[in-house]
């Protein structure tokens, strides 16, 4: 058992059957070394060797593997170059593996490893829009990615794109920051959504702001005008439903149940339509009077054409 009796490296210690020991040169070369437990993560270290100089001053080690955190051993970081500094300090950067939901994996490039105040393991990354990166098939993504040692799932701060083909409806970046379960992918979408350039995005059925007046349908894509007025959105989580291949906008209740209360956008990719589902406002001034509707909403993009059930 080698433990360190420096004091600013707290009893770094680990554990190996054989060493080597260097008087020349002042070195330990310890061999099979399994792991080295720093702060919350266990270090593997390449070839299970480590080598310590004078001082005791560990080296780098190149190829190792990083498993944050040692309880739940949610993440791993291979092919990882790590510097560790101390018992609960350690810094690095290396490779990390994002499986989607069909089994392919996508390697993100984790340049900043280290270990917080509460010395748990966080590693940020960044995905540059060329990489094709995709959180499922139905999701493009590019933008930064953050792992706690202690959450389960990746955070992705960025923007994502969704998947169609269907004219006048442009496929824009959509700005957001949640945590993503790459198993069962539900993308947070904000009260004021924005693309990757920071203009206006929507997502429902809109009327234009100026006479004369046209009803148009977005899904994550611009609006014609900012101030154009809504007739009806949604907001909550973005999710992609196989079964129908539709994009849905809503709460997660309404979309795994579409009995329950809420409003709810969706866009089928097969036929290009928009639909909408709750309150329906009426877009204008109506001055003394006031209404309040329900329904349903259609809107074709092929025809431009909305359809109303209320």
């Amino acid at each position: 058992n080698f433990i360190s009796v420096r004091p600013d490296q707290d009893s770094l210690s680990f554990m190996a059957p054989k060493a080597r020991y260097d008087l020349k040169k002042h070195l330990i070369t310890a061999n099979d070394v399994q792991y080295i437990r720093v702060a919350d993560a266990l270090i593997t270290p390449d070839s299970m060797r480590v080598v310590i100089g004078k001082n005791a001053e560990m080296r780098p080690l190149t190829n190792a593997v990083i498993t944050a955190n040692f309880v739940n051993k949610y993440h791993v970081v291979h092919d990882a170059t790590v510097n560790i500094a101390a018992r609960r300090q350690y810094s690095g950067n290396g490779l990390y593996d994002y499986t989607d939901e069909t089994g392919k994996a996508f390697t993100i490039h984790m340049q900043n490893i280290n270990v917080d105040t509460a010395f748990q393991t966080y590693a940020r990354g960044r995905i540059s829009q060329d990489e094709g990166f995709q959180l499922s098939p139905a999701f493009d993504y590019f933008g930064d990615v953050i792992l706690h040692a202690s959450t389960k799932d990746l955070t992705f701060s960025g923007s994502t794109r969704i998947q169609h083909a269907c004219p006048g409806i442009q496929r824009n970046w959509m700005n957001f920051t949640g945590e993503i379960d790459p198993k069962e992918v539900f993308i947070p979408v904000s009260d004021s959504l924005m693309d990757a350039d920071g203009l206006p995005i929507g997502a429902g059925i809109y009327l234009t702001k100026d006479d004369p007046f046209k009803t148009y349908g977005t899904f994550l894509s611009r609006k014609e005008d900012k101030d154009d007025r809504t007739i009806i959105s949604a907001k909550g989580l973005l999710f992609f439903d196989k079964k129908s291949n539709t994009y849905l906008i809503s709460n997660k209740d309404k979309i795994l149940q579409r009995d329950m209360p809420g409003d709810i956008v969706g866009l089928a990719t097969n036929s290009c339509i928009i639909s909408g589902d709750g309150h329906i406002q009426q877009g204008v001034d109506l001055g003394q009077v006031q209404a309040d509707a329900y329904g349903s909403l259609l809107y074709m993009s092929d025809s431009a054409r909305t359809n109303e059930h209320v």
